[in-house]
């Protein structure tokens, strides 16, 4: 959040300073932002675990200095036209877009071909809300290649003005997606990031403002509306801004997701207790679903499953960690990271766990990178998945073992 703040404050000084030379020399500035993407792309997949790939992953990966440009050009139309500022984006908004349109590649192919190729080939591996994120930014692709080449002097001279402007009206739809994008990769993880939660509320209030202004301005200037009218309809817009915030935040936090968190915190600290004192960790959970009021029928339906736990620790200890216990192959797991699914290839010979391999993952790669080196050397070494989770990294890690117990059972 402090990276996206600093750049729209960067950015909002930097475009009256340099206006005049962007104007002059665009095609240099066009070179430039090319070579950035290209250098930073290169520099995200090959450059992990080196001295400031966070901060490249923030502000190229994730495309926030491209979205900031794209909202600068955004709101132009619907600033105090007097500004410094509003004068000089207005006056460039062209070239500003062709920037954004370029800086934003890294983050289209970095990302396309984790999220596109999955929707392509394996569409039931991912969460509806990141299946919808993909298929957002597919449509905005479509969207950003016309409206960039029409943003070019040279082509828009050539088109009829008539034309030129019809077609621009599809900026309206592109900005449009790039909110629901943010809210379907932010949305769903709002209870378990602080950092998403500010996040998606400073987009909320930046996208909800802009459409509210967008409406007043169009009722105030083509319909010719009284002043009294579209103060009413501002005040209704940002009302319903405020309203769509206390709501995105209340579904994040809301007593589902509360009750969730507190039935795996006790269940992770009554587990650790069990294993001291020999009891099976499935039978541990029955006890953390009793001490956090959860219904009969599921604490039954756990008690068995510990009962049979139980039974084969007796017999011959903790199922799945001796040597020998797991056919010879190459088996696939999957498990739920912090954003989404992650997926591992596990190859056993002689019995024993040879090779954890991570062949896909949902989340932010600056968090995960950390337990995805860590975790499969950890369980390959421990010949179990009972191993520590990477500090900063504990949502990502419980996906991997999540998935490397899953592709275990199958090699059982």
């Amino acid at each position: 959040m402090i990276v996206l703040v600093f750049l729209f404050a960067a950015v909002g000084i930097l475009i009256p300073t340099l206006e005049k030379q962007i104007k002059k020399r665009a095609p240099i500035w066009y070179g430039a932002a090319l070579a950035v993407s290209v250098c930073s792309l290169v520099y995200l997949i090959l450059g992990r675990g080196m001295p400031g790939y966070s901060l490249v992953m923030a502000i190229f990966g994730r495309g926030e200095l491209a979205t900031v440009l794209f909202v600068y050009v955004m709101l132009a139309p619907v600033l105090p036209e007097k500004r410094k500022l509003t004068l000089a984006v207005y006056r460039i908004r062209g070239e500003l877009a062709i920037l954004a349109a370029f800086l934003i590649w890294p983050h289209n192919a970095y990302f396309g071909r984790m999220y596109v190729v999955s929707m392509m080939r394996n569409p039931g591996s991912m969460s509806a809300a990141m299946f919808a994120a993909a298929v957002c930014s597919v449509l905005m692709l479509v969207l950003l290649v016309p409206l960039t080449v029409t943003s070019f002097k040279r082509v828009r001279k050539k088109m009829k003005a008539k034309r030129w402007k019809q077609l621009q009206r599809f900026s309206y739809l592109f900005y449009g997606l790039i909110y629901l994008h943010i809210l379907l990769v932010l949305g769903p993880h709002v209870a378990r990031s602080g950092e998403y939660a500010v996040k998606m509320l400073f987009y909320t209030v930046l996208f909800g403002g802009y459409a509210t202004l967008r409406v007043r301005k169009y009722l105030a200037v083509k319909r010719k509306v009284s002043a009294l009218v579209w103060r009413r309809v501002e005040t209704g817009g940002f009302l319903v801004t405020a309203m769509a915030c206390v709501l995105l935040i209340g579904a994040g936090f809301g007593p589902e997701e509360e009750e969730r968190s507190v039935i795996a915190e006790t269940s992770t600290a009554v587990t650790e207790s069990a294993a001291l004192e020999g009891t099976s960790a499935a039978a541990a959970e029955t006890m953390a679903l009793a001490e956090t009021g959860v219904s009969a029928t599921e604490i039954v339906a756990s008690a068995e499953t510990a009962a049979l736990e139980t039974a084969d620790v007796e017999e011959g200890g903790e199922a799945g960690t001796q040597e020998g216990a797991w056919k010879d192959g190459v088996w696939e797991g999957e498990g739920k990271g912090f954003l989404g699914t992650v997926r591992v290839e596990v190859t056993v010979a002689g019995g024993r766990i040879e090779e954890v391999k991570v062949t896909g993952y949902e989340d932010d790669p600056d968090y995960f990178v950390s337990a995805g080196a860590k975790i499969p050397k950890a369980v390959v070494e421990a010949q179990s998945t009972q191993v520590d989770a990477v500090s900063g990294a504990t949502y990502s890690s419980k996906g991997i073992l999540e998935a490397v117990e899953d592709a275990l059972e199958k090699a059982r």
